[in-house]
C-alpha cells in the first residue's frame, strides 16, 4: 500500500492510538490520574516514525481529547502546543547521527529520552502561555505540571512504541519469555503495593518504591529494550490506575512529583542499562561470528594462521597446518618455537628471529624447517607482525605460514644439476664455449677451449668473437 491511502491509514491510527491514550486523562480531567499524560508519548513516536505528514491528524487528535475536556479556543491552543511538541522532538531525533528506533544503543535510548523530555518543556510552555494563568507562581506551577506529566509519556510511551514497531530488535526464546511474564506480574504486585496506599503508611509505600527499583534495574541487564520499554509501561499502568485510588492523598502536598521523579529515574535508568547490554551482547555475537568466518576461511587457506601470545606460546594454529604435517595440535599450542621438537629457524636463521620477537618488529619470509618422523626435512616460509593492545601493550605476534619444500628441494636439485653441469664442463677435454644468444659475448668457456685458442679466462668473457679478432665482423 502506497500513497494516499497508506497516509489515511496511518492517520486514522495515529489518532486512535492518541485518543486511546489521552482516554484515561480525558475521564478523569481533574483526578489523581492527570500525572501522566500518554499522548504525548504516542504523538512523539508517530511523528518520528511516520513523519511529518501525519501531524495534522495529531492535531485532530489533540483537539478532540481537549474539546472533551473543556471550551473549543483553549483546546484548539492546546493541540497546537501538542503538534508543536511532537514535530520539535522529531526534527531534533532526526538530526541524531545513525538514530536506530529499536533502541539497542545507549545513545539512541539518551537522545530520544532528552529530547523528549526538552520537547515537552516546550510544549508544556506553550500550553502554559495559552492557558494564561494568573501570576508567575501559577504560571510556573501550571508549567512544571504541565512538562512533568508530558514527560513520563515521553520517557515510557514513546520507547515503548519505538522498540515494538521499528521491527529490528530480536525476539527473546520461550524460557526468557516466560522469565519475562513472571517479571512482568512481580513488578505489577509490588506496584501495587507501592502505590494504591495498600501498606497503610507513606513511609512503607516509599520503602515499596525502593524495594520495586533493583527489581526494574536487575531486569534490565539481561531483557532487552523492548521488554525493558514493556515492563516500564506496565508499572507506569499499575502507577496510574491505583494512584487515583488514595495513595497521593495521604502523601506530603510533592507526593505527586516524587512519584513522577522516581518512574522517570527508574525508566532512563533502565533503559540505558538494557541497551547497554544489548550492545555489548550484540558485539560479542559479532566478535564470534567474525572469528568464526575466519576460521572457516583459514581451513580453505593452503596457508596456514597463526597466533603467539607475548611470551611466545602459540594460543592458535589453523586445523590445516596439522593435517599437512599430520601432527597433534598438543605439540604445539602453548608451547613457542624454542620448546617445539624437530622445528626451528634455518641455518644461521636463530638469531635473526630471537632478535625479531624480542625487538617486536615484523618479518617477512623467515625460513624455519621441521624434521619428520621419518627423518625428511620440511621448510616453512613464515611471515608475522606483533599485535598491541591499548597503551601499545605488547600481546603477541600473529602471522601466516606456507609450506615451502617443494620450492626448496627443486631449488637444491637445481644447484646440485648445476654444480654436476659445472664438472663435467670444466673437466671435459673437448673445447666448449657458452655464449649469449642476442650479443654472442661469451659467457663462459672451459680449460681445453681456453688452451685451444691461447686466451686467458678474464680476456674472454664478456667479450665477441669479433671484439677478440678471432673472425673479421662482416659488416667491414
Amino acid at each position: 500500500m502506497n500513497g494516499a491511502p497508506r497516509t489515511l491509514l496511518l492517520s486514522l491510527a495515529t489518532m486512535a492510538a492518541y485518543l486511546l491514550a489521552a482516554l484515561p486523562n480525558v475521564l478523569q480531567p481533574r483526578g489523581a490520574g492527570d500525572f501522566v499524560w500518554l499522548s504525548s508519548g504516542v504523538a512523539i513516536a508517530a511523528i518520528v516514525l511516520g513523519g511529518h505528514r501525519l501531524a495534522p491528524a495529531l492535531f485532530v487528535a489533540a483537539f478532540a481529547a481537549e474539546w472533551l475536556r473543556g471550551p473549543m479556543l483553549p483546546a484548539a491552543a492546546l493541540a497546537v502546543a501538542a503538534t508543536a511538541e511532537a514535530l520539535a522532538a522529531a526534527w531534533l531525533i532526526g538530526r541524531v547521527p545513525g538514530f536506530r528506533a529499536n533502541l539497542e544503543r545507549p545513545r539512541d535510548v539518551l537522545a530520544v529520552l532528552l529530547i523528549g523530555a526538552l520537547a515537552c518543556a516546550l510544549g508544556a510552555a506553550l500550553a502554559t502561555g495559552f492557558g494564561q494563568p494568573p501570576g508567575f507562581a501559577a504560571a510556573l506551577a501550571a508549567w512544571l505540571h504541565a512538562w512533568s506529566s508530558h514527560t513520563q509519556g515521553a520517557l515510557f510511551v514513546a520507547p515503548f512504541l519505538f522498540t515494538w514497531l521499528s521491527g529490528r530488535s530480536e525476539r527473546l526464546g520461550e524460557r526468557e519469555m516466560l522469565a519475562a511474564g513472571l517479571l512482568l506480574g512481580a513488578a505489577a504486585a509490588m506496584g501495587l503495593l507501592g502505590f494504591s496506599g495498600m501498606l497503610g503508611t507513606t513511609a512503607s509505600q516509599y520503602l515499596m518504591w525502593y524495594a520495586l527499583f533493583p527489581l526494574l534495574v536487575s531486569s534490565a541487564t539481561w531483557l532487552r529494550p523492548r521488554e525493558t520499554a514493556t515492563v516500564n509501561l506496565a508499572v507506569l499502568g499499575v502507577a496510574m490506575w491505583v494512584v487515583p485510588a488514595g495513595s497521593l492523598a495521604t502523601f506530603s502536598p510533592v507526593g505527586p512529583l516524587l512519584l513522577q521523579g522516581f518512574l522517570a529515574v527508574a525508566a532512563v535508568t533502565t533503559l540505558v542499562l538494557s541497551a547497554t547490554t544489548s550492545e555489548y551482547r550484540r558485539s560479542e555475537r559479532e566478535l564470534a561470528d567474525s572469528e568464526q568466518r575466519f576460521r572457516s576461511l583459514t581451513s580453505l587457506s593452503a596457508d596456514w594462521f597463526w597466533e603467539q601470545d607475548a611470551t611466545g606460546r602459540f594460543t592458535f594454529v589453523s586445523p590445516r597446518f596439522f593435517e599437512r604435517f599430520n601432527i597433534e595440535p598438543r605439540e604445539f599450542l602453548g608451547r613457542s618455537r624454542q620448546d617445539i621438537e624437530r622445528l626451528g629457524p634455518a641455518a644461521g636463521g636463530r638469531d635473526e628471529y630471537l632478535a625479531v620477537f624480542e625487538g617486536r618488529e615484523p618479518y617477512r619470509d623467515l625460513l624455519l624447517q621441521r624434521v619428520d618422523a621419518d627423518g625428511r626435512t620440511r621448510y616453512i616460509s613464515s611471515s608475522g607482525e606483533p599485535v598491541f593492545g591499548p597503551g601499545r601493550k605488547f600481546r603477541g605476534f600473529r602471522g601466516v605460514g606456507r609450506d615451502i619444500t617443494a620450492a626448496v628441494e627443486a631449488q637444491e636439485a637445481l644447484r646440485a644439476s648445476e654444480a654436476r653441469f659445472a664438472k663435467i664442463f670444466h673437466a671435459s677435454p673437448n673445447p666448449i664455449s657458452i655464449s649469449d644468444y642476442d650479443s654472442g659475448r661469451f659467457l663462459d668457456v672451459n680449460e681445453a677451449w681456453l688452451a685451444m685458442m691461447r686466451y686467458a679466462r678474464d680476456e674472454v668473457i664478456g667479450r665477441t668473437a669479433a671484439e677478440l679478432g678471432m673472425w673479421a665482423d662482416p659488416a667491414d
